[in-house]
């Protein structure tokens, strides 16, 4: 589930589906799809029914490295831009990675970016476990 909240919120604050109307089909979906998959996540740790931990770190690279790889195929098939992949979206952050590192090096700056995204995502859960609820997170007393 971490794996994909990244990605969801990276699309809701840089979209690129605007070019189309606000009420277009495509529109309204992108903008409710990524919003469920955010407030999900961010449902479920505040429930506290997950705890995200730097140990399972590799999970989530297992599984967006996993649909990165079909997803290139699938978008030169169909020119999309599926998980910001063939390209940096003009007006969103990877922009800069193509201006520091070319285009040629893109594929290999998103990833490297991507992962340090995810250790700073990560690092934050820690922090608060070990600030807020002192090292006992998530164990619920009745």
């Amino acid at each position: 589930m971490y794996a994909c909240m990244p990605g969801a919120l990276a699309a809701l604050l840089c979209c690129n589906w605007t070019a189309v109307p606000f009420f277009n089909f495509y529109c309204i979906h992108s903008f409710v799809f990524h919003a469920v998959i955010v407030i999900y996540a961010i449902c479920r740790y505040r429930g506290r029914e997950i705890r995200p931990e730097y140990s399972g770190i590799w999970k989530s690279v297992a599984v967006v490295y996993g649909w990165a790889i079909p997803m290139i195929a699938v978008n030169g098939k169909f020119d999309t831009n599926f998980m910001f992949l063939n390209k940096a979206s003009e007006g969103s952050p990877l922009t800069v990675l193509v201006d520091l590192f070319g285009e040629d090096m893109y594929y290999v700056s998103f990833a490297v970016f991507v992962l340090i995204v995810w250790h700073i995502m990560y690092g934050v859960y820690s922090l608060i476990n070990r600030t807020v609820f002192r090292g006992g997170a998530f164990e619920m007393s009745v």
